[in-house]
Parts: structure tokens; C-alpha cells; sequence
């Protein structure tokens, strides 16, 4: 655990998990795309810098730099990145899987208005 990955050309993200919870640390360049997924766990996410924008059940919320945006579990999100950002989550990771029902790894929270 605490190794960063690249995930894409566009982003990187380190994980940390313990028996109860995981914190993810995101790097992600402007014009990039957590594609949509869900995952079992509530998902916590605070922008530390830049802004990203959550679209969740069709609604979309921009979240800046000190906002929190939480995803209650099971809800597909996406996520656009509209300005480079660092990002922490705070998701546990005990299932992912995307929109089309395949396994990943990724997630990626939005904050809630």
C-alpha cells in the first residue's frame, strides 16, 4: 500500500488501506475522465486544489479547491477534470465496477451539494 500508480496519461492516485478504511490520494491533469463506476462503500472526496466535476444520477456538481463531496455507495459517478487537481478519498475498497458491470480498480468520489 502507498504506492503511486499512473492510471492514464492523466492521472496518478497512491492508496492506503487498513482493516476499515482506505484513502486514496489523486493527481489529475485538466481534461480527464474517471469514467463512470460504482462501488459498495460511501465515498468521501476533498479537493485540496483545482476542480473537478461530479455528474451523479444525471446531476452535475462542481466541486473547488476545500469542497467535500460525498457518493453514498452503490451510485454510478463520473468524474471530468476541469483544472489540474489533487484530490484525497476516502472510499472503502472492497468492490468497484463500472457502468457496464466489469471489475475496477479506480474510484473516485463526488462531493454533494
Amino acid at each position: 500500500d502507498g504506492t503511486s500508480e499512473q492510471i492514464d496519461e492523466l492521472s496518478a492516485r497512491r492508496f492506503i488501506t487498513r482493516d476499515g478504511v482506505t484513502v486514496g490520494r489523486f493527481e489529475l491533469q485538466q481534461g480527464g475522465i474517471v469514467p463512470s463506476h460504482s462501488h459498495v462503500s460511501e465515498q468521501i472526496s476533498i479537493v485540496l486544489s483545482g476542480a473537478l466535476r461530479f455528474t451523479i444520477a444525471g446531476h452535475e456538481t462542481i466541486v473547488r479547491a476545500g469542497e467535500v463531496m460525498q457518493i453514498p455507495g452503490n451510485v454510478a459517478h463520473e468524474v471530468a477534470v476541469l483544472e489540474d487537481t489533487l484530490a484525497i478519498t476516502s472510499p472503502r475498497r472492497v468492490g468497484t465496477s463500472t457502468a457496464a458491470g466489469g471489475a475496477r480498480s479506480a474510484s473516485c468520489s463526488p462531493p454533494r451539494p
